[in-house]
Parts: C-alpha cells; sequence; structure tokens
C-alpha cells in the first residue's frame, strides 16, 4: 500500500483519493472480520524516528510507538516482543544482523497503512521492520528482497496467519534537500542533537504542502509521479518475478521514480516474505492512480498463496 501523508491535509480535486480510501475501507471491513494473528509491516521513515546520527539499513522494533508526525495520535503499538526476539535470533542464523530497537519511535511510513487497516494501532498484533529509503548508503534492492525472504522463512515455520504489510508511495520525489545543502540548525535535527520543534516540524510540512499544490497546478518543483515506472515495478510484484528488481540500481530508481520511489524496496520485501513462507503467490492490483495532491504514484496490491487463491 501506498502512504502519503498529504492524503491528511490535502483533498483530491478528482475522485482518484476518494476511490483509494473506498478500498482501503473495503481491505479494513475483511481485516476486521478475519483478523491475523499478527501483522508485520516493512516501512521506511522520514528523517523522525531514525536519523542520521544512527541510520541502520534494516531494524526490528521489540516495542514501538506513533510518532505524532502529520498530526498522527500517539499509541504504542502491540508488539508481540518474544516473536520479535525470535524473529531477529532467527534472522541471525540467515546472515542478517538487523539492528535491533526496543523503543522504536515509527512515522507515518509505518503508521499510514495501520491506521487506514485497523481500529487502533494497538488493536491486532504489529511486528515493524524498518528498511532505510532515504539516507544513503541505502541497502540494495537485493537484499531487500533477501530480508523479506529470510522473514518469510521464518513465519512459514509457524502454525500462525501473519500479513505482511509493504508501505511505500510508488514513484514520489519529496522536496527534500541534500544533507550538505542544510543549515546548520537543521543538519543538528537530522543529526539528532535536536528535535524537531513544533515551528520546524509546521515549516517542513509547509514546504510539502506547497510542492503537492504547485505539482496539482501543472508546475513541477520536483519530479512528477511516473505512471510508466509505476507500472513496470508494479508488475514485478504481481507476477512474482521477484528476482528481477535484484538489477534496479538506486540512481536508476531516484532517476525514473523520484527520491520516495525507494520506498518500492518495502513492497518487494513484503512480497518476499509471502513468497518465503508460502512460495507462490497470486496477486490483484486493486488500485493504481497519480494523485497529484499528494505528490505521489499511489497503489494498493493484494496476493495470498497460490493454494488459497486456489481454494
Amino acid at each position: 500500500m501506498s502512504h502519503s501523508p498529504l492524503m491528511r491535509k490535502l483533498e483530491p480535486r478528482d475522485h482518484l483519493g476518494h476511490e483509494f480510501f473506498q478500498t482501503t475501507d473495503t481491505l479494513k471491513q475483511q481485516l476486521h472480520s478475519n483478523p491475523p494473528d499478527v501483522i508485520i509491516v516493512f516501512g521506511p521513515d522520514h528523517f523522525n524516528g531514525f536519523r542520521w546520527n544512527m541510520m541502520p539499513p534494516f531494524c526490528i522494533g521489540t516495542a514501538a510507538t506513533s510518532m505524532s508526525d502529520w498530526d498522527i495520535h500517539v499509541e504504542k503499538l502491540d508488539v508481540p516482543e518474544d516473536l520479535a526476539l525470535n524473529l531477529i535470533k532467527d534472522l541471525r542464523g540467515r546472515d542478517f544482523d538487523v539492528a535491533m530497537s526496543r523503543e522504536m519511535q515509527v512515522d507515518h511510513g509505518i503508521t499510514i497503512p495501520l491506521e487506514l487497516l485497523m481500529d487502533g494501532f494497538a488493536s491486532i498484533p504489529v511486528i515493524p521492520v524498518f528498511i532505510n529509503c532515504v539516507a544513503p548508503p541505502l541497502p540494495s534492492a537485493r537484499r531487500c528482497r533477501m530480508l523479506g525472504k529470510a522473514v518469510g522463512k521464518f513465519f512459514g515455520e509457524r502454525d500462525l496467519d501473519v500479513l505482511f504489510i509493504g508501505s511505500g508511495g510508488i514513484s514520489h520525489d519529496p522536496p527534500h534537500p541534500a544533507f550538505n545543502d542544510l543549515p546548520d540548525s537543521v543538519k543538528d535535527i537530522m543529526l539528532g542533537r535536536a528535535p524537531w520543534g513544533r515551528d520546524q516540524e509546521r515549516a517542513r510540512q509547509q514546504r510539502i504542502i506547497s510542492a503537492a499544490n504547485a505539482l496539482a497546478d501543472g508546475e513541477e518543483p520536483c519530479l512528477p509521479p511516473n505512471v510508466d515506472w509505476d507500472k513496470g515495478v508494479l508488475a514485478i510484484l504481481q507476477r512474482q518475478m521477484l528476482t528481477y528488481a535484484d538489477a534496479l540500481d538506486d540512481d536508476w530508481i531516484t532517476a525514473n521514480g523520484g527520491r520516495g520511489g525507494q520506498e518500492i524496496k518495502a513492497w518487494l520485501a513484503a512480497f518476499a516474505a509471502l513468497e518465503g513462507a508460502a512460495g507462490t503467490y497470486s496477486a490483484d492490483l486493486l488500485y493504481h492512480e497519480v494523485v497529484p495532491e499528494w505528490m505521489t504514484g499511489m497503489a494498493i496490491m493484494t496476493a495470498y498463496p497460490q493454494h488459497r487463491a486456489e481454494g
């Protein structure tokens, strides 16, 4: 599922955004009628919970709390600690030394899908898996796929009903300047030396809102969403051609899908997790549109193990 915090601030000028919410409402009803034992959500962070003073490629939370970015409510997630710890231990045996957080702060990159699909962040057990999609050096697409598959193998060996969520925009290019171009006061925030003050947070949000309005008016302060690029990467996932993604170079992703296009790696990890847990799967693209006011190629895809889809 794509996320865009702008959906909390800007009303689309046509039906496109409304159809996105209609689709998530339907999925929420399905999830409510048949809740999983646990949700594993692969998602990024936007220099809120993770900053340049310590930026791991991957991190799993054994406890987590939502952040208030974009006015999202603050609430502890119901993280099953023992299961998360066993997952981390198992990944070490599969050559993944992931970082661990006993107090993970998760921003809208992980919370927006949970907000749309659940009755509160603590209504279903959740294990958050952070993937660095913003701060070079980035984990490669291949490594993200392999991590997802390793997570899936862990759960495939357990008698649990699991929902894997990959949270990220498809093509989008938010106006984030390079680190060296930042003023010293903002560098201090990015390095964890100072908190995001309310004024700085409002200014940051307004900068993004202004860019989104300009994009909707036909201006291009950033790269516009790339529909053809979206279709190409979504096809790789839908057709279970995941190893093809190994060749997706970071520079190519940014040049064609924007700086935010790196978030497709969260989708890749989630589909690889399903593949690792259950083998062949069947996937349906439920929604894909560019919503200019949200600056993003927005998409929702569901997938089930092949044997379940056939049943």
